[in-house]
C-alpha cells in the first residue's frame, strides 16, 4: 500500500520535472534560432547598404542580385552563410517607393521619389524573420522625403 502512495506522489513530480526541462530546452533552441536570424537579417541589411548605386524603381530581384555581386556576399559564401550563420537564406521580398506627392510609400513605382522601403527576410527551415530598411538616393532632392 505504501508503495502505491509513493508511486502516486512521485510520478507527477517526475513528469512535471521532465516537462519543465523539455520546455526549457525548446525555448532555448527557439531563442537561439531567432537570435541567429536577427544577426543574419542585420548583416544582410548592412550589406545592402554597400550596393553602390541607387536603382530607381528597383525590384526585389534587382536588390538580391546586386547584393550577390558585393564583396560582403562573396565573404558570406566563403563562411557558409550570412555573416557565418549556416543555413540562413536572405532576400528582399518587397520594395515600396516613396511618393513625394502623397508623402507615403506606394506599392507601384509611378515616379521614384528618392527613397525605397525594402522588406527583408531571413529564413532557415520553417523559421522566418522579416525586417524593413529605407534606402535613399543621396542625389535626390530631399523634398518631403522620409
Amino acid at each position: 500500500m505504501e508503495i502505491l502512495v509513493v508511486i502516486a506522489v512521485v510520478t507527477p513530480v517526475i513528469l512535471s520535472a521532465t516537462l519543465g526541462m523539455f520546455t526549457a530546452i525548446t525555448a532555448s533552441g527557439s531563442a537561439e534560432s531567432r537570435t541567429e536570424l536577427e544577426a543574419a537579417l542585420t548583416s544582410y541589411g548592412e550589406a545592402l547598404r554597400s550596393v553602390p548605386a541607387y536603382i530607381s524603381c528597383a525590384s526585389p530581384e534587382q536588390y538580391t542580385a546586386g547584393h550577390a555581386a558585393t564583396p560582403e556576399a562573396l565573404a558570406d559564401v566563403a563562411t557558409g552563410g550570412v555573416n557565418g550563420v549556416d543555413g540562413v537564406e536572405t532576400q528582399v521580398i518587397r520594395v515600396r517607393y516613396w511618393n513625394q506627392a502623397t508623402a507615403t510609400f506606394d506599392e507601384r513605382c509611378t515616379a521614384d521619389g528618392g527613397a525605397q522601403q525594402l522588406t527583408l527576410q531571413a529564413r532557415r527551415g520553417a523559421d522566418t524573420l522579416d525586417g524593413v530598411i529605407v534606402r535613399r538616393n543621396t542625389a535626390a532632392v530631399p523634398t518631403g522625403s522620409p
